[in-house]
């Protein structure tokens, strides 16, 4: 047996929907603004000196930019976790016939740019400390853990 009345449920009803349409208070309103991703046509970067750097025999290839954040996980540098699920995708995506090449390169900016530094400067610089990279057991260490393949 429902408890109330029709005219309860009913009221009830009207008044949530009158209130869909209302007017929300202007200190309510959000000033978050979502990304922005811009997709570059050829003419708008250095097409020719991208080719000379990415290699010529894979007919495909992508290009990832990194974004500020580091990590999405202890160990695990986001724009790398980009390209391993993009890499992951397109041998999914042609899994039938020929085996196809993909060529991948990372333009890193901001912080990420530490990733394309070796060991020596790591620890010169106290990279991990300063940033406060745990590699993939949660610690801190003295080496760039995503230059070669750590502890899982």
């Amino acid at each position: 047996m429902i408890r109330g009345s029709f005219f309860t449920f009913v009221s009830t009803l009207f008044g949530a929907l009158a209130t869909l349409g209302a007017e929300r208070p202007a200190a309510a309103a959000t000033t978050w603004t979502p990304p922005y991703f811009p997709i570059l046509m050829r003419g708008e970067y250095d097409y020719d000196a991208m080719m000379r750097a990415l290699p010529t025999d894979p007919p495909h290839k992508q290009v990832f930019l990194s974004n500020p954040s580091m990590l999405t996980a202890p160990g695990v540098a986001g724009i790398f976790q980009k390209m391993t699920l993009a890499m992951t995708a397109y041998e999914f995506a042609l899994e039938r016939g020929n085996r196809l090449t993909l060529a991948m390169a990372a333009v890193l900016i901001a912080e990420p740019v530490v990733f394309a530094l070796n060991d020596a400067m790591w620890q010169k610089y106290r990279i991990a400390a300063t940033f406060s990279l745990q590699d993939r057991t949660g610690r801190i260490g003295a080496r760039n853990f995503t230059r070669i393949p750590g502890p899982i």
